[in-house]
């Protein structure tokens, strides 16, 4: 079996006696974590195979960031405190919420995504009457 680069293709192209097969080069997540980081990339960081555990919980950590500061915000304004209220689960499963609106808008940003999923989560709890 041979393998060999295909220059302006973008591809390896394996050559074996019996096929022929094209495979897409791995796709990199080039941005550095943070909030500015395009929701695109999260998603390639998310999806990829195997993980990056590491570039994975530092985006988790990120995500837990701004839900404390977006907390702060709304206790600022005289709002609920929504985030710091829930349990370990239930900040793991706003972390996902994140990462899958990510995948609904690839062009915004972390912060944008996480900002509309407390949004999202605020008004929720508003219709129920939790929050205030």
């Amino acid at each position: 079996m041979k393998m060999q680069w295909v220059a302006g293709l973008g591809m390896r192209v394996v050559f074996c006696s019996l096929c022929l097969t094209l495979t897409q080069p791995p796709l990199q997540a080039a941005e550095a974590v943070s909030e500015k980081m395009s929701c695109g990339t999260v998603r390639v960081d998310m999806d990829a195979e195997p993980p990056d555990r590491a570039r994975i919980g530092e985006i988790f950590r990120v995500v837990e960031r701004l839900m404390n500061e977006l907390d702060r915000a709304s206790a600022g304004k005289g709002g609920a405190m929504i985030y710091s209220r829930m349990s370990q689960d239930g900040k793991a499963n706003a972390s996902a919420m994140v990462t899958v609106d990510c995948g609904n808008e690839p062009a915004k940003s972390l912060e944008q995504a996480a900002t509309d999923v407390y949004t999202g989560l605020y008004a929720m709890g508003k219709g129920l009457g939790v929050n205030p």
